[in-house]
């Protein structure tokens, strides 16, 4: 396995690739979190949002329902536990401007990752945001986020010497409706595009299959035109999506390793071709493979179908993003496995 550094792991930071790359990826705002809001989502009591919520506006796109939980959350009595109710006002007033910038809908990520497990609260099935609380309860349902804020470098083998305080950071991201069809991850190694993964391998999309080499040839001219030699490692995973032929957008940087989902490929394959390249004379001629799910027997199942889980049904989160981390370091890299082999965003994005 190649060795991670911390240094790798920040330079796949929102903040670190967004200044070079912006003309590339989709419009997005930076707001710096008060450490008291930090804790607030680190806090493994119950889910309330802060008091600055309107809970009658929570639900992403104000999808009214008759048993909201958010409803019960504003209105459970006083006495009701100890729980007291958080307030960010600043922050709240914040990121309602920053909404507002982008067109009045969002999807959000912290420093690494989005949190895509937690899409089971949406009402429409998706990270769209229209209010600061819709941004609160997606951020506390995650373990995606929980991991950003309670063990970003855990697989890094300088992380005891290395510097490793992070300022955290919520983005918002102007919202796009992506197609799912044609969400791609790809793999660099030794600054070669090595391997192009559907995202989605939940899905056979019959429409994609006449398209594979359109799609190869528009993500590597991307690659070689808006990335190669751009981003500082030798080493790296970035995620794309085609908007319409000839037009790809950035969506995220991961770092090379099994922290982030290899998806349709194996971390094994994926560093066998590492070694070689490291050992071979030259590496002109190499050739990405683009890779797809090319029936429905070939679906899998998604990692978030057997990992999402609301904060307030386990009693520690920080524990609980450790035991998930470690249960899929431990899963079988092999392409031919039903399980996903790693965090969606770590790094996730994002993502998108």
């Amino acid at each position: 396995m190649a060795e991670l550094t911390v240094q790798q792991v920040r330079n796949c930071m929102f903040s670190a690739w967004y200044p070079k790359f912006k003309a590339h990826t989709i419009v997005s705002r930076v707001v710096a979190l008060p450490q008291s809001f930090v804790e607030y989502l680190q806090d493994d009591g119950p889910l309330v949002l802060p008091e600055e919520s309107d809970p009658t506006r929570v639900g992403f796109g104000h999808v009214e329902s008759d048993h909201s939980d958010t409803d019960e959350w504003a209105n459970r009595p006083e006495d009701e536990g100890e729980t007291a109710t958080p307030s960010f006002p600043e922050l709240h007033e914040e990121i309602a401007a920053k909404i507002k910038q982008l067109g009045g809908a969002v999807m959000p990520k912290l420093n690494w990752s989005a949190p895509r497990d937690a899409h089971t609260f949406s009402t429409v099935g998706s990270l769209r945001c229209v209010t600061p609380g819709d941004v609160y309860l997606l951020l506390k349902s995650s373990q995606n986020i929980v991991h950003d804020l309670t063990m970003p470098f855990a697989d890094c083998v300088d992380r005891a010497t290395a510097r490793t305080e992070v300022q955290y950071e919520l983005i918002l991201r102007n919202w796009m409706e992506v197609p799912l069809a044609f969400e791609f991850r790809c793999f660099v190694t030794q600054h070669k595009l090595i391997g192009i993964s559907q995202r989605d391998q939940t899905t056979f999309y019959p429409s994609l299959m006449p398209e594979k080499e359109r799609v190869k040839a528009d993500i590597v001219a991307f690659y070689e035109q808006a990335i190669a030699g751009r981003f500082p490692d030798a080493d790296y995973v970035f995620d794309v999506f085609i908007k319409e032929p000839g037009d790809v957008w950035l969506v995220d940087f991961n770092p090379f390793g099994a922290v982030t989902d290899s998806i349709l490929f194996s971390w094994d394959e994926l560093l066998e071709e590492r070694a070689r390249l490291i050992t071979a004379a030259a590496a002109e001629g190499v050739a990405a493979e683009l890779r797809v799910v090319e029936a429905e027997q070939g679906v899998r199942p998604s990692h978030y179908a057997t990992s999402r889980m609301a904060p307030d049904d386990v009693s520690n989160l920080a524990e609980f993003a450790q035991l998930m981390h470690q249960q899929q370091m431990q899963q079988p890299h092999s392409s031919d496995d039903d399980d996903d082999g790693g965090d969606d965003d770590e790094g996730d994005d994002g993502d998108e």
